[in-house]
Order: structure tokens, then sequence, then C-alpha cells
């Protein structure tokens, strides 16, 4: 009898660590953000990679990009829970003015 050795091997997907960002390191990625116009021109590899020029952080430019999007969707989420629950109406009675 012979013995069946085409047995397919499955590769696993290679991890990569998450990058654990600092207060500081978001800071520079939101005034980077503010300060450019063109968001993500000409492409957002290109947008990012600049981005890790000047600020000679520890990352690629996917990381960064999900970091953005990852903002991006938190602000969303709180900007949705303050309008639901009323936080905007005491804003407007303490003189606290918004993000907006």
């Amino acid at each position: 009898m012979s013995a069946n050795t085409n047995v397919k091997i499955k590769r696993k997907r290679e991890k990569l660590n998450n990058k654990r960002w600092t207060d500081a390191e978001i800071k520079q990625l939101l005034e980077y953000l503010q300060e450019r116009q063109g968001f993500e021109k000409p492409t957002a590899q290109i947008f990012y990679r600049k981005f890790l020029q000047v600020t000679e952080l520890d990352a690629s430019w996917d990381i960064v990009r999900w970091k953005v999007k990852n903002l991006k969707s938190n602000y969303n989420k709180a900007e949705t829970w303050r309008k639901s629950t009323g936080a905007g109406l005491l804003e407007a009675d303490e003189g606290v003015s918004s993000i907006n």
C-alpha cells in the first residue's frame, strides 16, 4: 500500500505587533492633518510617507492610515452621542463652544 504524501500545509498569517500610540504622537498626527490642505493628495501612501519623514515616527504608512481611520470613527461616534444625549443643549446654556 502506498501512503498518500500529498498533505497540504496551511500557512499561518504573520501577525504584526500593534503600535502603541502615545498622546504626543497622536497630537503630531492631528496637527499635521490640520496644516495640510490636500488630505491624502495625491495618494494616501505618499501623504502618510511625507508625514513619517517629517515626524520620524517608528511606523509604516498603512499603520498611520489605520490610525487616522480609527480617530475619525471615534470622533464621529462621540459627535453622534453628543447630539443624541442633549449634551449640545448644555453647551448653549454654559457658553461652551463646540469643536465645529
